[in-house]
């Protein structure tokens, strides 16, 4: 079970890396979108202005992470995050939502 999770772990880091280096082209999110986005499906857990809670805070993630990035954390999401990629969320739902945690 640890080697599963240790291999799993390991394409995880492979593909967000490959999704980080090939910059993904510019997104086509908008934040006014993406607010609503994050308002059905992450704030009950990042905090109604991303100032943390049970999940970490996302206000002054674009330190961390450019929007590409965040896209593919999203999309690559490891536990204790849930996998919203493909259902709930749409690949626009994706990207307006990270655009959206840029801003905050």
């Amino acid at each position: 079970m640890r080697f599963a999770t240790a291999w799993r772990n390991a394409l995880v880091l492979i593909a967000f890396t490959t999704v980080c280096l090939a910059g993904c082209g510019q997104p086509s999110g908008t934040a006014q979108r993406g607010a609503r986005v994050y308002a059905m499906h992450c704030q009950a857990c990042h905090g109604q202005h991303g100032e943390g809670g049970l999940a970490p805070e996302l206000t002054g993630e674009h330190y961390h992470k450019n929007v590409s990035q965040t896209i593919a954390w999203i999309k690559y999401a490891l536990p204790p995050m849930p996998q919203l990629y493909r259902a709930p969320l749409s690949e626009q739902e994706v990207d307006d939502v990270s655009v959206f945690v840029a801003s905050l």
